[in-house]
Protein backbone atom coordinates (compact mmCIF):
# COMPACT_ATOMS: atom_id res chain seq x y z
CA UNK A 1 0.00 0.00 0.00
CA UNK A 2 1.67 3.47 -1.07
CA UNK A 3 -1.05 5.96 1.10
CA UNK A 4 -4.56 4.66 0.21
CA UNK A 5 -3.57 3.27 -3.21
CA UNK A 6 -1.69 -0.22 -4.30
CA UNK A 7 1.52 -0.38 -6.32
CA UNK A 8 1.81 -3.57 -8.83
CA UNK A 9 5.45 -3.86 -9.94
CA UNK A 10 6.71 -6.47 -12.12
CA UNK A 11 10.33 -7.42 -13.49
CA UNK A 12 12.03 -8.90 -16.52
CA UNK A 13 15.45 -9.02 -16.76
CA UNK A 14 15.96 -5.72 -18.27
CA UNK A 15 12.82 -4.47 -17.97
CA UNK A 16 9.79 -3.84 -15.69
CA UNK A 17 6.56 -1.91 -15.00
CA UNK A 18 4.14 -0.04 -12.35
CA UNK A 19 0.59 0.10 -11.77
CA UNK A 20 -0.86 2.09 -9.64
CA UNK A 21 -4.65 2.01 -8.69
CA UNK A 22 -6.40 3.79 -5.88
CA UNK A 23 -8.60 1.80 -3.35
CA UNK A 24 -11.19 1.46 -5.49
CA UNK A 25 -9.56 -0.13 -8.21
CA UNK A 26 -9.21 2.24 -10.38
CA UNK A 27 -6.07 2.87 -12.54
CA UNK A 28 -4.24 5.87 -10.66
CA UNK A 29 -0.75 5.63 -12.94
CA UNK A 30 0.82 3.27 -15.05
CA UNK A 31 4.59 3.46 -16.49
CA UNK A 32 7.28 0.82 -17.61
CA UNK A 33 10.96 1.26 -17.40
CA UNK A 34 14.16 -0.08 -18.82
CA UNK A 35 15.48 -1.87 -15.48
CA UNK A 36 14.92 -4.62 -13.61
CA UNK A 37 13.70 -4.80 -10.25
CA UNK A 38 16.00 -6.15 -7.95
CA UNK A 39 15.39 -4.44 -4.38
CA UNK A 40 11.52 -2.75 -3.88
CA UNK A 41 10.57 -0.24 -1.13
CA UNK A 42 7.93 2.74 -0.79
CA UNK A 43 6.61 5.68 1.31
CA UNK A 44 3.67 4.50 3.28
CA UNK A 45 2.83 8.24 3.72
CA UNK A 46 3.90 10.34 0.00
CA UNK A 47 3.49 9.32 -3.73
CA UNK A 48 7.42 7.93 -3.43
CA UNK A 49 8.88 4.50 -3.69
CA UNK A 50 12.59 3.45 -4.36
CA UNK A 51 14.09 0.87 -6.63
CA UNK A 52 17.37 -1.18 -7.05
CA UNK A 53 18.33 -2.59 -10.45
CA UNK A 54 20.53 -5.66 -10.87
CA UNK A 55 22.82 -3.37 -12.66
CA UNK A 56 22.87 -1.31 -9.35
CA UNK A 57 21.16 1.84 -9.98
CA UNK A 58 18.95 3.43 -7.45
CA UNK A 59 16.01 5.00 -8.72
CA UNK A 60 13.40 7.21 -7.07
CA UNK A 61 9.71 7.45 -8.58
CA UNK A 62 6.79 9.13 -7.91
CA UNK A 63 3.23 7.82 -8.64
CA UNK A 64 2.26 10.95 -10.17
CA UNK A 65 4.88 11.89 -12.48
CA UNK A 66 7.29 8.40 -12.86
CA UNK A 67 10.90 8.65 -12.50
CA UNK A 68 12.45 11.53 -10.54
CA UNK A 69 16.24 10.68 -10.51
CA UNK A 70 18.80 7.81 -10.50
CA UNK A 71 22.20 7.08 -8.52
CA UNK A 72 24.56 4.39 -9.66
CA UNK A 73 25.57 2.07 -6.75
CA UNK A 74 28.56 0.86 -8.98
CA UNK A 75 30.90 3.22 -6.59
CA UNK A 76 29.82 1.52 -3.57
CA UNK A 77 29.13 -2.09 -4.24
CA UNK A 78 30.90 -4.76 -5.70
CA UNK A 79 27.26 -6.77 -7.09
CA UNK A 80 23.85 -6.69 -6.44
CA UNK A 81 23.77 -9.17 -3.36
CA UNK A 82 25.43 -6.47 -1.69
CA UNK A 83 22.75 -4.51 -1.47
CA UNK A 84 20.44 -6.10 1.09
CA UNK A 85 18.16 -3.68 2.65
CA UNK A 86 16.45 -0.64 0.71
CA UNK A 87 14.12 1.41 2.62
CA UNK A 88 12.09 4.90 2.23
CA UNK A 89 11.30 7.10 5.56
CA UNK A 90 7.71 7.00 5.88
CA UNK A 91 7.20 11.26 4.37
CA UNK A 92 9.38 10.38 1.54
CA UNK A 93 11.86 12.40 2.38
CA UNK A 94 14.86 10.13 3.54
CA UNK A 95 16.07 6.68 1.84
CA UNK A 96 18.19 4.39 3.47
CA UNK A 97 20.33 1.54 1.61
CA UNK A 98 22.78 -1.22 3.26
CA UNK A 99 25.85 -2.34 1.38
CA UNK A 100 27.47 -5.33 3.66
CA UNK A 101 27.95 -3.35 6.64
CA UNK A 102 27.33 -0.12 5.78
CA UNK A 103 24.29 1.97 6.49
CA UNK A 104 23.37 4.89 3.66
CA UNK A 105 21.18 7.83 4.41
CA UNK A 106 19.87 10.14 1.52
CA UNK A 107 17.96 12.50 0.90
CA UNK A 108 15.54 13.24 -1.95
CA UNK A 109 18.34 14.05 -4.53
CA UNK A 110 19.78 11.22 -3.92
CA UNK A 111 23.14 12.48 -2.26
CA UNK A 112 23.92 10.46 0.90
CA UNK A 113 24.14 12.73 3.53
CA UNK A 114 25.45 10.12 6.40
CA UNK A 115 26.57 6.87 6.74
CA UNK A 116 27.71 4.26 9.45
CA UNK A 117 29.40 1.55 9.53
CA UNK A 118 28.31 -1.64 11.72
CA UNK A 119 30.23 -4.28 12.70
CA UNK A 120 29.85 -7.45 11.10
CA UNK A 121 32.53 -10.16 12.37
CA UNK A 122 30.72 -12.90 10.63
CA UNK A 123 30.25 -11.42 6.58
CA UNK A 124 32.93 -11.12 4.50
CA UNK A 125 33.22 -7.81 2.49
CA UNK A 126 34.36 -8.97 -0.57
CA UNK A 127 32.98 -12.02 -2.98
CA UNK A 128 35.08 -14.56 -2.84
CA UNK A 129 36.83 -13.39 0.45
CA UNK A 130 37.27 -15.58 3.29
CA UNK A 131 36.96 -14.93 7.24
CA UNK A 132 40.99 -15.80 9.23
CA UNK A 133 40.85 -17.78 11.82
Amino acid sequence: MLGFNTIYAGSGYDSSFYNVRNYTGTLRSEFSADHSIYRFSFSENSDKFIVSSSDLILYLYSINTGLIRSYDLNSIAINKYHIRCLDISPDGKYLLFTNVDKIYLMNLDLAIIDSWKVPNEDMPEEEGWEKEN
